[in-house]
């Protein structure tokens, strides 16, 4: 089996980091084996990430192949030559420009960053680090374990394990280089996910989420196609005064939700379209109003990877059919599919109209509606609803929906998260509470992050008056999806 490895410029590591691959591959793993797994990890290492990664323990690469811990010592031609005779050998086809994306179809989120974080701990990387022991239905344990000064032990403090009834000790422990703690909770709530928060004297805050194990009385917990998002975003537009910009995902994409970025100016520029052409391209466009602006405008895309054409995506939409200076419509989703999205778009001439509402009315309608300022003016509206089914009717998509509102303010914005990060955001929305003369749209767009004690799903929106001082808030609205009986919705970013 050692001899079937042979890899330029390694060395073989005394330790055993089996445990990096075993226990999280059964919390965070897709239904893959552990050697598809390693696979993609290797795919994922690239001409830019190999530097950074090698810098962290002695120079060295280090990674994992079926419990076998390897470090390579030479440069990155090297190591992709070794990788390439390998990958030839046992008939797998590489591709760079898509191992990010088979990465992420073999671990979720959560496990992207646990495996990572395993890996540097087991080779030694200086730093403070959590990872998985066991994760029963009531009860979950976990390692941690610490690289750095011998004489400068680490000591945690401010640490919590959230949705716990019951805990070991946390602060106070002192971590000692060479040697591991272990720490057992109950779980307050099975269904819910634990998050660990670690804190101590010696740098950053470690974190590791703890998903609800798969129960062991479904009757078939790994048959449902898992979702994966990702979140696309084009370059700035050109200038000008009316900017306007498209996406286009790869084919074995489809879209689930958008929205549109505008660079501010002191004048402004309003959203007068965002919405989706087809299942893969997106379009966003803005103008100025009644006083000259020029500005670029941004594309964002929530779709779904689906090679395997898994899930069926509809878009449905409609016109207001009667021109007004208020046209508004309401767009429900095809009957039997899950809502993920929406957009929308003026139909305009003239003076023109601007965008004051596209957003989830509730979870199967979408709600549009556009305005004349300042100059009187007769339009239309066009909504769209973009819903999601599983071609297995054994598969049922639920979705979430959250709401915040602003501040009342002349440009009033805001933020809304998913409040269940079990949930995979796919859309958002910005509802303009109409008062005076009216503000109008000006941002909606998603936004990720990762704070210290929680990763982040996020929409966000602004309104803006124009030329007329206006106070009013907004409503953002996200929306987010998983498979009633799959716990690996996963998301990846992209900038």
């Amino acid at each position: 089996m050692l001899i079937a490895l042979v890899f330029i410029s390694y060395d073989f590591m005394a330790q055993d980091c089996s445990i990096c691959s075993e226990p999280l591959k059964y919390e965070y793993f897709t239904d893959q084996s552990a050697k598809e797994v390693h696979i993609a990890y290797l795919e994922t290492i690239n001409q830019q990430n190999y530097r950074v990664k090698k810098s962290g323990v002695g120079a060295k690469l280090s990674v994992v192949y079926s419990g076998i811990p390897i470090n390579f010592s030479g440069d990155y031609n090297s190591f992709n030559q070794s990788r390439s005779s390998y990958f030839q050998r046992i008939n797998h086809t590489y591709d760079e420009s898509q191992s990010e994306s088979r990465f992420r179809q073999v671990m979720n989120n959560n496990g992207f960053k646990s495996f990572n974080n395993c890996i540097d701990a087991c080779m030694g990387k200086p730093g403070l680090f959590i990872y998985l022991k066991h994760n029963l239905e009531q009860q979950a344990a976990f390692y941690v374990k610490y690289n750095g000064d011998p004489n400068n032990p680490a000591k945690l403090k401010r640490s919590k394990v959230t949705n716990a009834s019951k805990s070991d000790k946390l602060n106070g422990t002192k971590l000692y280089p060479n040697g591991e703690e272990t720490f057992t909770f109950t779980k307050k709530r099975i269904t819910d996910t634990s998050l660990v928060i670690l804190n101590s004297n010696v740098g950053r805050t470690a974190t590791l989420p703890i998903l609800p194990p798969t129960p062991t009385n479904h009757p078939n917990p790994v048959e449902c196609p898992s979702i994966y998002v990702k979140h696309f975003v084009s370059d700035w537009s050109p200038s000008a005064q009316h900017p306007e910009h498209q996406l286009s995902v790869p084919n074995e994409y489809k879209i689930l939700g958008g929205g549109a970025e505008v660079i501010e100016t002191s004048v402004g520029n309003l959203i007068i379209e965002s919405y989706p052409i087809n299942s893969q391209t997106w379009k966003v466009k803005a103008k100025d109003h009644m006083t000259p602006s020029v500005t670029k405008i941004k594309v964002h895309v929530m779709a779904l990877y689906d090679p395997n054409d898994n899930f069926d995506v509809s878009i449905t939409h409609a016109t207001d059919g009667q021109p007004s200076q208020r046209p508004r419509v309401h767009i429900d989703v095809e009957n039997g599919y899950t809502m993920t999205g929406g957009g929308a778009k003026v139909n305009w001439i003239g003076a023109g109209q601007l965008l004051i509402a596209s957003y989830p009315e509730d979870q199967d309608t979408w709600h549009v509606a556009s305005k004349d300022h300042q100059a009187g003016n007769l339009a239309t509206i066009t909504g769209y609803a973009i819903g999601i089914k599983a071609r297995q009717d054994s598969c049922p998509i639920l979705s979430e929906i959250s709401v915040e509102t602003s501040g009342m303010a002349q440009h009033p914005n805001g933020t809304v998260r998913l409040s269940d990060n079990s949930y995979t955001l796919t859309g958002g929305g910005v509802n303009v509470i109409e008062r005076g003369a009216g503000s109008l749209l000006y941002q909606s767009y998603p936004i990720f992050g990762e704070k210290e004690t929680e990763l982040t799903q996020q929409w966000f929106g602004k309104a803006k008056d124009h030329n007329i001082p206006v106070l009013t808030n907004i409503q953002v609205y996200v929306i987010g999806i998983k498979v009633a009986s799959d716990k690996y919705a996963v998301f990846a970013n992209e900038y």
